[in-house]
């Protein structure tokens, strides 16, 4: 059975609403739309009803004037001007993007940790800073150590900024966890840095003994302090990561 009805409600993500004889119903872009142009807010369609799935098919009525053509048939990672223009007015998206922002200002401009140093003030180091000295943390441990880990690291860090945005402007359930790499990067750093401390710190034991390099572990740790940098970083990751798994949970396609 085929009746009219007028599109009610459209999402970049692909879902909307039809108005048919005054019910909504829910419909997929990618399951139900038939047409080579985006669902638009007060769009004639005329709606394919099936006794098994309800709405099978919908289809734009050729008379009226529509927008945005489409080269190809929609996909899961499509992008279309709608989506970058729909951020606008989603302010969860508008949060995602300030939070990324956030994150670009604490991993470069913010410090990371803060070192007393006593009498030559405090030393302060960014997030950025610590993944660039990385390859001269491992040589502390490995006098014959030759590596540009630490700037794979710094790319892997710059790659994951514009990672979290990728849910913004590309459909499909799997893309939403995106969101959740800055997060894991910032992991990631933390326990391959902390590792390499720990074994540069059990080196230095072997060569001035045990009782020795304990004592100075424990005074140097005192004189080093967690950054602003590195509480508003997280913050802002915590978010991204718990928005982008919302979405993931709430969307099921």
């Amino acid at each position: 059975m085929v009746v009219r009805g007028v599109i009610a409600s459209y999402s970049p993500e692909g879902n909307g609403s039809v108005v048919v004889n005054g019910n909504p119903y829910p419909f997929t872009l990618e399951r139900m739309w038939q047409s080579p142009v985006l669902p638009v807010v007060g769009m004639q369609v005329d709606v394919t009803f099936s006794p098994e799935v309800g709405i099978a098919a919908m289809v734009v009525v050729e008379s009226q004037p529509v927008a945005l053509p489409l080269a190809t048939k929609p996909n899961a990672l499509q992008v279309d001007a709608q989506s970058l223009a729909a951020i606008l007015n989603r302010p969860f998206d508008i949060a995602d993007v300030g939070a990324v922002l956030l994150l670009a200002l604490s991993w470069f401009a913010l410090p990371a940790v803060t070192v007393n140093m006593l009498f030559l003030g405090v030393l302060k180091i960014s997030f950025w800073e610590i993944l660039g000295h990385y390859d001269a943390l491992r040589a502390l441990g490995d006098l014959e150590s030759e590596s540009v880990l630490g700037m794979l690291l710094q790319l892997l860090a710059l790659a994951s900024l514009p990672a979290a945005l990728l849910p913004l402007v590309l459909r499909g359930r799997a893309v939403r966890l995106a969101a959740i790499v800055p997060l894991a990067v910032m992991a990631l750093m933390g326990v391959i840095v902390g590792t390499e401390m720990h074994r540069a710190a059990r080196l230095a034991g072997g060569w001035m003994g045990g009782d020795v390099a304990s004592g100075l572990a424990s005074e140097a740790a005192k004189m080093v302090h967690v950054g602003v940098g590195t509480w508003i970083a997280l913050l802002a990751a915590l978010w991204l990561a718990g928005n982008g798994l919302h979405k993931f949970a709430a969307n099921p396609k």
